[in-house]
């Protein structure tokens, strides 16, 4: 299990977060993202190429989509330089386009949120997935993830929502 290092999430950011998020939603405001997958410990977040990084990867089902989201404690130090997403918020970051490692395969569009507590969400989305999609997950996930993890004392296992509702 990935230990938060005493962090204190503040359900405010969470709610300016997704009022900022609001401004990106696309025509479909009214799917409904499922979890598919509980979260389960691993090394290596696939979006950074070859690492050992520790994380908890869940999957969500979403309108047709599927959503890899990935949250880790560990260190990102080029998150600050990663270009701004499309998304209103500017803790949201495009992840740096990747391969797969052995440079042959181009990894899906990957958004990353950083909190200040020093805690990140990696979202992978399926090749072709609109910005205004991805930012309208990324924008409801942040605030229901924080508010479960202050709930939970800091328990990031017990913090991925089962349902995330418009």
């Amino acid at each position: 299990m990935i230990a938060m290092r005493g962090a204190i999430v503040t359900v405010v950011a969470g709610l300016l977060f997704a009022a900022g998020g609001a401004a990106a939603a696309p025509a479909d405001t009214g799917s409904v993202a499922v979890l598919e997958r509980a979260p389960e410990s691993r090394l290596g977040i696939d979006s950074l190429g070859p690492n050992v990084l520790p994380c908890l990867v869940a999957t969500y089902s979403f309108g047709d989509a599927t959503v890899q989201v990935t949250y880790t404690t560990a260190a990102i130090p080029p998150f600050a330089a990663w270009p701004a997403a499309p998304c209103a918020s500017p803790r949201v970051k495009s992840v740096p386009a990747n391969t797969s490692g052995d440079g042959s395969e181009a990894l899906p569009p990957v958004l990353s949120y950083g909190d200040s507590f020093g805690w990140h969400l990696f979202f992978a989305f399926p090749s072709g997935f609109r910005d205004a999609n991805a930012c309208l997950f990324v924008s409801r996930f942040v605030p229901r993830f924080e508010y479960f993890l202050s709930a939970t004392d800091g328990d990031p296992l017990s913090s991925f929502p089962a349902v995330l509702q418009p």
